[in-house]
Order: C-alpha cells, then sequence, then structure tokens
C-alpha cells in the first residue's frame, strides 16, 4: 500500500479497528516512523496503538512514551488521512490515562490537540526528556518556519 493512493469507500472507513500492538509489529511501526520522518526514539512496540484495517493491514500508529508521559508517533499512512484515524488512535492511548499527558507538536496543530484536553505550555516546565527535546528543535529551527509547542493535558480527576 506504500506509495499509491486507496480508494476508499466508507466501509474501509468503518472497519478501521484500533488496538494494541504485538511484538509482530516492531518493523511495521519503526518504517512508518522511519518514512514520516518522526522521532525515531523509543519505539517499543508495547507502547502503541495501531489502527489496522479488516485485511489487516496497518495504516495508523501512535504511543505514550512512559518516560514523560509523551503522547508521539502519531502517524497514518498519507492515503488513509483526513479520513478521523488519527483522532481514533489518540482516542485510545488516552482513554485509560488519568494522569498529566505531554505532547510536542508544531505550533500550527495545538487547535487539534486541544480538541483532546491539550493546552499549551511553557516548554522548559515540561518533564525530561521533553523539555530537552523541544529546546532542540528550537534551536535547531529557529531559522526555519517550524514553530514548535509543548502541550499538557491535566491530569482526570476521578
Amino acid at each position: 500500500m506504500r506509495g499509491r493512493k486507496h480508494n476508499m469507500t466508507q466501509n474501509d472507513i468503518a472497519s478501521i479497528r484500533i488496538r494494541r500492538a504485538t511484538a509482530d509489529d516492531q518493523d511495521t511501526i519503526r518504517r512508518m516512523i522511519k518514512d514520516a520522518e518522526l522521532d525515531p526514539t523509543a519505539l517499543h512496540w508495547s507502547q502503541f496503538m495501531l489502527a489496522e484495517t479488516a485485511s489487516g493491514e496497518v495504516v495508523g500508529a501512535g504511543q505514550i512514551r512512559p518516560q514523560g508521559r509523551e503522547l508521539g508517533s502519531i502517524v497514518v499512512l498519507p492515503a488513509w488521512r483526513s479520513q478521523g484515524i488519527a483522532s481514533q488512535i489518540i482516542k485510545a492511548l488516552l482513554a485509560n490515562e488519568t494522569d498529566v499527558v505531554y505532547l510536542e507538536c508544531e505550533k500550527h496543530m495545538t487547535g487539534y490537540y486541544g480538541r483532546f484536553g491539550f493546552v499549551e505550555m511553557m516548554w522548559w516546565r515540561a518533564p525530561f526528556p521533553l523539555n530537552v527535546k523541544h529546546f532542540y528543535l528550537k534551536t535547531r529551527y529557529w531559522l526555519t518556519r517550524y514553530r514548535f509547542a509543548v502541550m499538557r493535558r491535566p491530569a482526570l480527576s476521578l
């Protein structure tokens, strides 16, 4: 499926299921993250939720990194984007999270993540290693059009 357009139907979208990754998914996760040019660190399958078609094709992935409780590695194959798959993955990842969860994103994405309860915060208040990673990105891209934000979703009171 990589590199070619998929003619999706409503049945295709409706058949997407979100599941926990297994050890057999490790290579797929690494390939998807590499192809999307996302942060390649801390990519252990046990932290991931995947979006899978009825035929078993993995079309999306995301994780919450345990160190720093960071939502990250959200990726959906290009042919499957704009169908709500990333939202399904994020909702599944956050479903059992009651503590604070952090993320880093491009500045223009803050409204999107705000729908899940995330609010922008000062980067230096983020936990290690997220604050260090953000400082690195901020320094590396300060002359470019890229602007990054650090966000947090407050702990849920039960």
